[in-house]
């Protein structure tokens, strides 16, 4: 992982918003890292296609969004332990 001048980090993600806030818990999974390491956050929200990429190329230095790991992926990028499980549903009206 590259660090970016400055002690900032560069992270990407897709995101929600209270306000002009970042919120979720990938937004404060990646401050609470950035707290930790001593660097500055700089959330760059994006489409979720893009995030990789970004990583890839330099423009972010990492990203968060509720990935799957895939063997795919695997072969382009790193994966971290999990941050946390979650499940998907489908709801209707009863």
């Amino acid at each position: 992982m590259s660090f970016i001048w400055q002690q900032t980090l560069s992270l990407s993600l897709t995101s929600n918003y209270d306000g002009d806030t970042v919120v979720g818990i990938d937004a404060s999974m990646a401050q609470a890292i950035c707290d930790k390491l001593g660097y500055k956050l700089v959330i760059d929200d994006m489409d979720f296609d893009s995030i990789i990429t970004s990583v890839q190329t330099g423009k972010a230095d990492f990203g968060m969004a509720g990935m799957t790991v895939t063997d795919e992926r695997l072969q382009s990028i790193n994966f971290s332990d999990s941050y946390t499980t979650a499940t998907q549903v489908i709801i209707v009206k009863e």
